[in-house]
């Protein structure tokens, strides 16, 4: 019944004694304190032990647990002044069946033997503890925030300013020079987008000057003296289109070259054929004066407006000044209006991603049934911010054009 007990007493022990590794920090740690073995002979851990550590025996100052103890040590054996409970003590208060004694120092693993006249037990064997502690009860890292949903609303002007200011564009500038900057970078921005810029391999922007009677008169009649006369489009690009034959149950591809003019506006509010004294009229001007190689068999020419979201083309107008689409009409121009979208949700508010929203046709009704269903500009167009064109905006500034780029 006593031999259980004891039994008992090291095992409860043994289950409670802390890894080797409980005193490290983060990083290898050798663990010179204790050497640990498999017991030895007089007890589980051997005479003449290794360090206090388990499995062990221990000095007569240790206060090591292992499997041989010192003067307070608990393990297999104990020295001459042991208090140590064990599967064997020394002369004093241990208890056990065998004692240890001295110390091993840290290093190279020690086999410890000595014969006596009772049974061999075993050899006491050191060990090198070099692997950290395995963590327990970590929890598991959060999971990433979910990706925030895309909200694309108009990008206004005002909007466009204030991005603008968020990043530095125009910083230092005022008045007409600050709406200039930003106008160009916007304008830099679309043409980025539509891949016209940079050049190469864009096609580039247009810098070619393109004269316009009915602006030269309504600045006559103004009293400007005629000028602005021409216009300077952003872009002037082929038209490719499919013209379907229902009679014949076919479809051609036609090329209408150089007969779309692209503009882009920056405009609180809505455009009118006198905007830019008179820029749009000269525009819509400009374009009915393409002809095409084929009268009747392509589609009409076409001005394209990319702007603002809070910018609108005038329709009817009055029977003076008749309005950007009735004007069109009348002189079968096909107008088609794109807005820039913002992203409300993006990563960066500051600098959220801009898009390019569908293109739409204002007045439809110019085109022939053959091109029934005739998109221009289609895209798909990448989503970027404000900042993301590589050419600085000042490249795009055309020398004595009428028309500088401006947010109005």
């Amino acid at each position: 019944m006593r031999r259980f007990a004891g039994l008992l007493i090291i095992w409860l022990l043994t289950a409670a004694a802390p890894s080797c590794n409980i005193f490290q920090n983060i990083g290898n740690y050798e663990c010179s304190v204790a050497n640990q073995g498999t017991g030895g002979d007089d007890g589980a851990g051997g005479d003449d032990g290794a360090g206090g550590a388990p499995g062990a025996g221990g000095d007569s100052s240790s206060s090591e647990v292992g499997a041989g103890g010192g003067s307070a040590a608990v393990g297999a054996g104990g020295s001459d002044t042991s208090a140590a409970t064990g599967a064997g003590a020394g002369d004093s208060a241990a208890t056990g069946a065998g004692a240890g004694s001295a110390r091993q120092p840290p290093g190279r693993p020690r086999r410890v033997r000595r014969h006596h006249g009772h049974e061999h037990l075993g050899t006491a064997v050191s060990a090198d503890c070099t692997e950290p502690a395995t963590p327990v009860n970590v929890p598991p890292p959060p999971p990433p925030p979910p990706t925030p949903v895309p909200n694309w609303q108009p990008l206004t002007t005002m909007k466009l300013r204030w991005i603008a200011g968020q990043n530095n564009i125009g910083a230092g500038l005022t008045g007409i020079l600050l709406s200039q900057q930003i106008g160009l970078t916007f304008e830099d921005w679309v043409l980025t987008t539509i891949g016209v810029e940079p050049k190469p391999p864009g096609p580039g922007h247009n810098t070619n000057s393109f004269t316009s009677q009915a602006r030269k008169q309504a600045n006559t009649n103004n009293g400007k003296g005629g000028l602005p006369a021409s216009v300077i489009p952003e872009y002037v690009g082929d038209q490719t289109a499919t013209m379907v034959d229902p009679l014949a149950m076919n479809a051609t591809g036609v090329l209408f070259p150089l007969s779309a003019f692209l503009e882009v506006k920056a405009v609180t509010g809505a455009i009118t054929p006198s905007t830019s004294n008179w820029q749009i009229l000269g525009l819509l001007d400009v374009a009915r004066n393409v002809p095409p190689p084929l009268m009747g068999q392509y589609p009409p020419p076409a001005v394209i407006f990319i702007t603002t979201g809070n910018t609108t083309l005038s329709t009817t107008g009055t029977t003076s000044t008749p309005g950007v689409v009735a004007q069109a009409t009348t002189w079968e121009v096909a107008v088609w209006q794109q807005q820039v979208s913002y992203d409300q949700n993006s990563v960066n508010p500051n600098n959220p991603d801009l898009r390019l929203e569908g293109a739409t046709c204002l007045n439809p009704q110019v085109y022939p049934m053959a091109f029934f269903g005739l998109q221009v500009n289609a895209g798909p167009w990448p989503v970027s911010p404000l900042t993301s064109p590589t050419t600085p905006p000042s490249s795009l500034a055309v020398p004595g054009d009428p028309d500088p780029a401006t947010v109005d």
